[in-house]
């Protein structure tokens, strides 16, 4: 009689394995393709998500851009795009999760930080107090927060496609370094 040996002896013995190692390469192959299919899953969601976030704050920088031409005013920015830009400012709580989840590297704190600032100030302030809304602060407000935000999740979209192409970079990159100076030597025009 023959003694009982491991199960990966045995499964060498029957012939499915010739050696241990070839096991333990099977078993973290087989380990990889799963780590593969959950990162395509992630960068599919991830592309997607980003897509619409662009998407979204592209026609809120439209809806404003038509409401200043055809009123020939900044007046009136909130109520051209204020709910669209509420819903996705709500919807950008997603990256706060996407950072706890581990999906991209940002970690929780700094997208936290800036989804609350950004929401305090959207549905705590300009939401809730009509004169504010009214306001050339919040037509500039938007304008920085849509370009800003057309450029960063386009960036992001098209980095998910492993396609970015370096112009994108460059808006992304520079646009937060220069748009805010220009955009309260503006401010400070009124």
């Amino acid at each position: 009689m023959r003694g009982r040996g491991t199960d990966m002896e045995d499964s060498a013995r029957r012939g499915k394995y010739r050696t241990v190692e070839e096991s333990v390469s099977r078993r973290s192959m087989a380990a990889e393709r799963r780590n593969s299919r959950t990162s395509r899953l992630s960068n599919l969601y991830l592309f997607a998500y980003n897509s619409l976030q662009a998407f979204g704050w592209s026609v809120s920088l439209f809806r404003i851009l038509r409401s200043v031409v055809i009123t020939k005013s900044v007046d009136g920015a909130y109520a051209a795009a204020g709910e669209l830009i509420c819903l996705l400012q709500a919807a950008a709580f997603l990256e706060v999760l996407h950072g706890a989840l581990g999906i991209v590297p940002s970690g929780v704190l700094f997208p936290l930080m800036q989804w609350a600032g950004r929401t305090h100030f959207l549905l705590a302030i300009v939401r809730r107090i009509s004169e504010i809304q009214e306001s050339p602060s919040v037509f500039i407000t938007f304008i920085a927060w849509c370009l800003s935000d057309v450029i960063r999740y386009l960036h992001y979209a098209l980095n998910c496609l492993k396609c970015c192409p370096p112009w994108v970079t460059y808006l992304r990159l520079s646009f937060c370094l220069h748009s805010k100076k220009y955009l309260l030597l503006w401010h400070s025009c009124w």
